[in-house]
């Protein structure tokens, strides 16, 4: 018996651990700018018009481009500005080096003597990539003419760390004191949910496939918890063929609340879905009770078996439909 509690404890205590992270992941607050990079400047001088952000980049880089016309044209400069042929020890320009860069290198006045630009807006991916490949950055500053006024210390982004669950920066806001010298990297780091990013598609795409995944799954944990309590091949039918009923009934009803809305989302995991799994529990007592295959097990192992199987199905449908909602 102890061997059988501890065995279930601990699938449920990881089957609970699993279900409720990707939740508080879930939670973290997104800047309303995502995918962007915005650098602030203090104290520029009088005569600073743009700044701009130069990346270690060179003529084998696949991304780099003699010159980015379109935003020549668009910020009213020629090929004769000081920025097209600057190269600061392999730092170039991003705006008009990279090719395709989307920026906006106009100085926009924030608050008295602290001006915004922002880079790497409306292209999806650019600034993603930013981040992994030009993470080593200088700020220059512009006059009308597009010529380089000053240039900062170089400076750093941190790479987004790999893994299920990354964390990744979003809309990071650089400030530069022109006066000073001083350079600040200021994050806004959350969390992205991969799992989320491929079962929530697949749920929508293919629904029957995917819900008959999870019965099955669903199902097996059952099974696992069958086999921790010692029942034999005779009896671990019936515990199958009784989940596949109660398990497939409580996955189509979660499911569809979840697709059509009807149902507050909360309200389902945490209330209904719970209260069906308890239901779920009572009958398969019931049944187990009066099944002849069982008659030799006490009716006590049969109560801690179903609250064990059940509870390990529930965290499961928790976990995968906090990860698809």
């Amino acid at each position: 018996m102890k061997r059988q509690v501890i065995m279930a404890a601990v699938l449920i205590t990881v089957m609970i651990i699993s279900a409720v992270f990707p939740l508080l992941t879930a939670m973290a607050s997104v800047p309303p700018t995502p995918g962007e990079m915005s650098v602030g400047i203090e104290n520029p001088p009088e005569n600073a018009v743009f700044a701009d952000i130069l990346i270690r980049i060179n003529e084998r880089d696949p991304n780099f481009t003699d010159v980015n016309e379109d935003n020549l044209v668009l910020f009213g400069l020629d090929n004769q500005a000081g920025i097209v042929g600057f190269n600061d020890g392999g730092f170039r320009s991003f705006t008009f080096h990279y090719n395709g860069a989307s920026s906006e290198i106009h100085l926009s006045e924030s608050s008295w003597r602290y001006y915004f630009v922002h880079f790497g807006i409306e292209v999806e991916g650019q600034f993603q990539n930013l981040l992994e490949n030009y993470s080593d950055m200088k700020i220059a500053l512009l006059d009308y003419a597009g010529d380089v006024i000053s240039v900062s210390a170089s400076f750093s982004l941190p790479r987004p760390r790999r893994g299920v669950f990354v964390s990744i920066w979003v809309g990071p806001e650089v400030s530069y004191n022109h006066e000073t010298g001083d350079v600040a990297v200021h994050l806004f780091p959350v969390r992205y949910n991969y799992l989320r990013s491929i079962l929530r598609p697949a749920l929508h795409r293919s629904p029957f496939l995917v819900l008959s995944a999870v019965t099955l799954l669903s199902v097996v944990l059952e099974l696992a918890a069958g086999l921790c309590f010692g029942f034999r091949k005779k009896i671990l039918l019936r515990t199958v063929l009784a989940s596949l009923v109660t398990q497939a009934f409580i996955v189509a009803f979660t499911a569809i609340s979840v697709r059509e809305d009807f149902v507050d989302a909360r309200l389902l995991i945490f209330l209904i879905v719970p209260a069906l799994v308890v239901g779920a529990s009572v009958a398969e007592h019931f049944f187990y009770r009066r099944s002849s295959a069982m008659k030799n097990i006490g009716p006590q192992k049969i109560l801690r078996y179903t609250i064990a199987a059940n509870s390990l199905g529930f965290a499961f449908l928790v976990l995968f439909f906090i990860n698809s909602a």
